[in-house]
């Protein structure tokens, strides 16, 4: 364990144990992103994900996402509250703390040691066995065609929220409606037969943002409105701009992670269509 400058930071020792717990992949099972590249030419190895705090860790002094001050500096170094995520990830799990408690992220550290051994792979076996890549970006391309028109209304939403001239703004019947649409036993929702993990896997953590929200955001409730882009950083996916945008109401941030959830699946569909050239 070290102590700089009020942070608490895990040990090498420590921070190998993360990486090789979840296979050097991201934990977080709607993207499992393999994080670890070899070039043969160096013979060397290059980590691209961030071995992660899931208690804050500078919970000592009460800030960060998901700060915990009741922690002692052993608890937050140990093995047990490091979790390995691409940088993509890690940045959303800290900006939108609401839609990612630590009990989500436990979750998330436990289905990747269980996917990352024999008898873990063992309880994965997919489902849709048999069924090929074209089957699944068929239906992949059916569920998100469904869901667009959804996801426009909530970006239409954020917008509106990001540039109002009012300090709060009201959450519609449209938007719950929206809301009804996206969870996973959605109104009108047709049945999708999905099996690869990579899509199954993004489309439940869309549907379980979407079940949250519900409960968060119930009809006529009081938004605050305003954002602001944090730093300078590259764009979170392509076609975003440079920086993170931050909503100042962290209801109405959780609403832009179903944009960027949805997003995100979208892409997987069109890098599967153009590998396979389907």
């Amino acid at each position: 364990m070290t102590l700089s400058s009020g942070r608490v930071e895990f040990t090498e020792a420590t921070r190998k144990m993360v990486m090789e717990e979840a296979g050097y992949c991201c934990a977080n099972p709607g993207c499992r992103m393999h994080l670890l590249e070899f070039y043969t030419e160096q013979n060397k190895t290059r980590k691209l994900g961030d071995v992660a705090h899931i208690y804050s860790a500078v919970s000592l002094s009460g800030s960060g996402p998901r700060s915990n001050p009741h922690m002692t500096p052993e608890q937050l170094s140990a093995q047990t509250n490091g979790i390995y995520l691409c940088t993509t990830c890690h940045r959303r799990v800290d900006n939108c703390e609401l839609m990612f408690p630590a009990e989500h992220l436990f979750q998330w550290k436990r289905e990747a040691q269980q996917s990352n051994n024999p008898e873990g792979r063992d309880r994965w076996k997919n489902p849709g066995y048999g069924r090929t890549t074209l089957d699944d970006c068929r239906e992949t391309e059916k569920y998100l065609h469904f869901t667009s028109p959804f996801i426009d209304t909530i970006y239409q939403f954020c917008l509106k929220v990001q540039g109002t001239q009012f300090r709060t703004f009201r959450v519609d019947h449209k938007i719950i409606v929206t809301l009804w649409g996206l969870a996973r036993r959605g109104i009108g929702l047709p049945t999708f037969n999905i099996y690869s993990h990579q899509f199954r896997n993004k489309i439940f953590e869309l549907q379980r943002i979407a079940e949250e929200l519900i409960k968060l955001l119930p009809e006529n409730t009081q938004l605050d409105s305003g954002s602001y882009y944090k730093g300078d950083e590259p764009p979170f996916l392509p076609g975003f701009p440079s920086g993170v945008l931050v909503y100042i109401d962290g209801r109405v941030q959780a609403l832009s992670e179903l944009i960027q959830q949805w997003r995100m699946i979208q892409l997987c569909w069109e890098n599967e269509v153009s590998m396979y050239q389907i």
